[in-house]
Formats: structure tokens, C-alpha cells, sequence
């Protein structure tokens, strides 16, 4: 995933952590990102999509923490920016 897009989901995440989901605007996530709002949108579909990116590599960092100290798993997870997907 591209920086712009990394920006643009920690921005999400941060506003919707300080104001709430329903009170986040797309115009304030851009502010927050430093981003145009259609550049936002380029990338992702909606709020709700970058949301779903967002919470889906906060999985991924969880799961390669506690892989880290398993001997089966360790090393074989990695996040690929696509959903559900193992590699």
C-alpha cells in the first residue's frame, strides 16, 4: 500500500478514535492526511472502505505479535493489502 493510502488510514483512524465514526467526514479525514479529498477518493470508495483497510492491518499487526513468539507460525504471515488473504 502506497504512503498516500497509509496516510489516509492513519488519519481515519485517529479522527474516528478523537470524534467517533458517524461525526468523521471524508473532508476531515483529507485535512487530517494532507491529502485533496479526491485524492482520497482515488483510493478508496468510501469511509467505510478505508475503515475496513484500517481495522484489517491492526489484525494483521496483531497476529504477526503473537506469531512472533510461536515456532509453527513465526514468519509466515505477513499482511498483503488485500483482505483475507494469507501468503
Amino acid at each position: 500500500m502506497d504512503e498516500t493510502s497509509q496516510k489516509i488510514i492513519a488519519a481515519t483512524m485517529f479522527l474516528i478514535r478523537d470524534k467517533g465514526y458517524a461525526a468523521t467526514t471524508t473532508k476531515d479525514i483529507a485535512k487530517k492526511a494532507g491529502v485533496n479529498e479526491c485524492t482520497l477518493f482515488r483510493r478508496f470508495s468510501s469511509k467505510k472502505d478505508i475503515v475496513l483497510c484500517g481495522v484489517e492491518q491492526q489484525k494483521w499487526r496483531g497476529l504477526r505479535r503473537i506469531s512472533s513468539g510461536c515456532p509453527l507460525v513465526s514468519g509466515s504471515l505477513r499482511y498483503t493489502g488485500k483482505r483475507h488473504r494469507w501468503s
